[in-house]
């Protein structure tokens, strides 16, 4: 799902009035329930889209250490996320910008309330996978966001 052309082509039954090309562009598919649409890279979930949104900086605020988004040229970051590794091909990357690399991804799977187990439970209704299954329970906002949590969902890594 990394090609765009791949992304867009699950929106073809696509009936909502968010663009579908520019939800493409911002990392996401139709997950084809509803108007969830999930981005292939950090797994973030998100819906009601209206016509006149920007999916990429809407992605670009929730899911600020997404691979995919800080691994893009041209796209602009929030100001908190500092990027020291540019993207290079893994051969032409020093041992301490591979070591950097790897952190900035090991990061995005683990639980953002105890730092040790992996997150697997999806935040609902911001979309976030920050908490394990043992700390999601206790959890009344999403660590990532601040949003009040509704609900959680586990979720499973492919």
């Amino acid at each position: 799902m990394d090609n765009c052309d791949d992304r867009l082509y699950t929106f073809q039954n696509w009936k909502y009035k968010s663009s579908p090309l520019k939800l493409a562009e911002a990392g996401f598919y139709s997950t084809g329930y509803h108007d969830i649409v999930m981005c292939f890279s950090c797994g973030t979930s998100l819906r009601y889209f209206k016509e006149d949104d920007d999916p990429t900086l809407i992605h670009e605020e929730i899911s600020k250490m997404c691979p995919f988004l800080t691994n893009r040229p041209g796209l602009s970051l929030p100001a908190a996320v500092s990027l020291d590794v540019t993207r290079k091909a893994s051969s032409d990357m020093s041992i301490s910008e591979l070591e950097e690399d790897n952190w900035r991804r090991r990061a995005m799977l683990e639980c953002r309330v105890c730092k040790e187990r992996p997150a697997c439970m999806l935040m609902i209704p911001c979309g976030h996978r920050a908490a394990s299954m043992e700390c999601a329970p206790n959890t009344s906002t999403c660590p990532d966001c601040e949003r009040e949590v509704t609900k959680t969902v586990k979720t499973y890594m492919a």
